[in-house]
């Protein structure tokens, strides 16, 4: 098997001298050119509970189609402008108050500068004389029109078809059907009592400091006698009503409480009803560093909507994490189809899947390996926990999956601050420490396993990783050339797990603005050990057994072109483990 492995190295190794780009999915190894893909002259994308429609594709059906399906009608101007002003990690260490103000001063920043710019933005593109509900995104370049009931006519199509060729706006989407929510309400046999935090061996760990946004189909019942002392905050203004509801509920004691994974985190609640803009911008009013997103609405399965778009930008400015449920659509009555919903395929979005309890993947876990990425990013146990003071009644879900993440993600924050003010280092530690399953089959070109992820989610490891997480940001174009080398010392007969990861810039596959970053493992003479290759996810990952301790260059190489002026946001990290699989069972 070594043998084999290491003749599809060489043959790999040669092909990519020779200047071609190698893709591995499915256990295939489809060679061809790095595909270039040219930004439309009309950038115009229709959004429905069915399919995305190109308007160049069904421009004459458009309204119509808009009227049949539609029960609420929104479109997102996403403006082509940013703010690039990367939020530095401090070179000494700092407190997690301090951490918090460095969050607080540069978010009031960015609030300021998309104010002023998307006001100006609605004046001269005049999307304020639209007929519409017009909300101004305060920390993205976003414009969102809402027509209620209202379905679009031709004139309004033709007038956002004029505005989206204009050379201040990247992209228009227009959407309809977007009130109907699943509630994600998964029921099936019984194995845990109460909720565990399962990994939590680490009490001196518990939260304090950290601010968790639960963002759901309700509201977290405050009276629940486990939020007893817990620190906590309730969007619940006349005009915006929440009602109280057991999924948030649950959710929100996975998280915090008396039994949650960071039992002294602090508690935003909001719920969704309409726009994904204002619950989430609330939240970074009042100080989230994490949002957990354990619903979703009904928008269409594998795609890459304005929702995904907009959280993407909310990632990237904000210093915020957000930690997303994958969705349980393997489920009967979600067609079996297995496919992550938007926005949780968000390039910046911590996609999580669920296990058992024994690290086996759940069938009803939603992943995606026909898309611009895969999805998840790694998986949590999250089959069937029994929650205090619901009569018995047990919860199950992805749902719990992406709460448990977020629950050690604070623990993680509240253990070095650097990930408080840079989250996207987050995204690089807790895969690289990760804990591979025996169940992993099959991989994609980023070397993520297509149901798995990085692997399941490991506190331990997340919270007390030796090897520090390293974040840097690449400005200039350097095609083809190293951009980092890291000389490490491995020890041998251990596995290393590495991870590059980086916040892209990004929209959808036909404007793809992420730049390809290729990740090596070389030996100190420069022979390559291992690679991850993928020409479009904004991850990769290396794991490899280190066959004899010494040193070892970790290299990051960009591979085209970059796609933007703007810096990009990178962070890379490693962990070494005991060569075998997770140890859940």
């Amino acid at each position: 098997m070594r043998k084999f492995l290491s003749n599809v190295l060489i043959i790999i190794s040669l092909l990519f001298i020779s200047g071609y780009k190698v893709e591995i999915k499915n256990n295939a190894l489809p060679f061809g050119k790095e595909m270039i893909l040219e930004e439309e002259e009309e950038k115009l994308v229709f959004e429905t509970s069915d399919s995305a429609i190109q308007a160049e594709s069904a421009s004459g059906e458009i309204a119509d189609k808009l009227n049949d399906v539609s029960d609420y009608v929104s479109v997102a101007v996403e403006l082509d402008d940013w703010f690039d002003e990367a939020i530095e990690e401090p070179d000494y260490p700092v407190s997690v108050e301090e951490a918090q103000k460095i969050v607080k001063e540069h978010r009031e920043k960015v609030k300021a500068h998309y104010t002023k710019e998307n006001e100006r933005m609605v004046r001269e593109l005049g999307l304020g004389f639209l007929e519409a509900e017009v909300e101004i995104s305060r920390y993205t370049n976003f414009v969102f029109l809402n027509y209620g009931d209202k379905a679009l006519s031709d004139f309004h199509i033709d007038r956002f078809k004029t505005i989206s060729r204009n050379n201040r706006v990247n992209k228009v989407y227009v959407r309809s059907g977007q009130l109907k929510r699943d509630r994600h309400e998964v029921h099936f046999a019984k194995l845990k009592t109460y909720v565990e935090p399962f990994v939590l061996n680490h009490p001196e760990y518990d939260g304090s400091g950290i601010t968790v946004g639960v963002f759901d189909v309700g509201i977290i019942d405050k009276n629940h006698p486990n939020f007893a002392g817990t620190e906590y905050l309730i969007r619940d203004e006349w005009w915006y009503p929440e009602t109280v509801h057991e999924h948030a509920t649950t959710v929100g004691l996975t998280i915090a409480g008396d039994i949650g994974i960071a039992p002294r985190a602090r508690l935003l609640s909001v719920e969704h009803f309409i726009s994904w803009s204002g619950p989430i911008e609330w939240l970074l009013d009042h100080g989230a560093n994490i949002i957990n997103i354990s619903f979703t609405d009904r928008a269409t399965p594998g795609t890459y909507t304005s929702d995904a778009a907009y959280l993407d930008y909310v990632v990237r400015n904000n210093s915020v994490l957000i930690v997303g449920s994958a969705g349980n659509r393997g489920s009967p009555d979600k067609g079996r189809d297995h496919k992550v919903t938007s926005p949780k395929t968000g390039f910046n979005v911590i996609t999580v899947g669920a296990t058992n309890w024994h690290g086996y993947p759940l069938g009803y876990s939603s992943h995606i390996t026909d898309f611009l990425i895969s999805k998840p990013n790694l998986s949590a146990p999250a089959e069937l926990i029994r929650f205090p003071d619901f009569n018995g009644k047990e919860f199950g879900g992805t749902s719990y999956a992406a709460a448990i993440v977020s629950g050690i993600s604070a623990l993680v924050m509240q253990s070095d601050s650097r990930y408080i003010i840079v989250p996207h280092l987050l995204g690089a530690n807790l895969a690289a420490t990760a804990t591979p399953s025996r169940f992993a089959s099959t991989y994609d070109s980023s070397g993520y396993e297509s149901v798995l992820g990085a692997g399941i989610v490991n506190c331990e490891l997340a919270v007390t990783n030796k090897y520090r997480t390293i974040c840097f940001y690449n400005n200039t174009d350097k095609q083809g050339q190293v951009i980092l080398s890291r000389k490490v010392k491995l020890e041998g007969n251990k596995r290393v797990k590495i991870v590059f990861y980086s916040l892209v810039n990004s929209d959808k596959s036909t404007n793809i603005k992420t730049t390809d970053y290729d990740l090596y493992l070389k030996t100190e003479s420069g022979y390559t050990l291992a690679m991850s290759l993928s020409s479009y996810s904004n991850t990769e990952l290396i794991d490899y057994v280190i066959p004899t301790t010494g040193y070892y260059y970790i290299e990051i190489v960009q591979y085209g072109s970059k796609k933007t002026s703007l810096k990009d946001f990178c962070a890379y990290s490693y962990c070494q483990f005991d060569p075998g699989f997770d140890s859940l069972s």
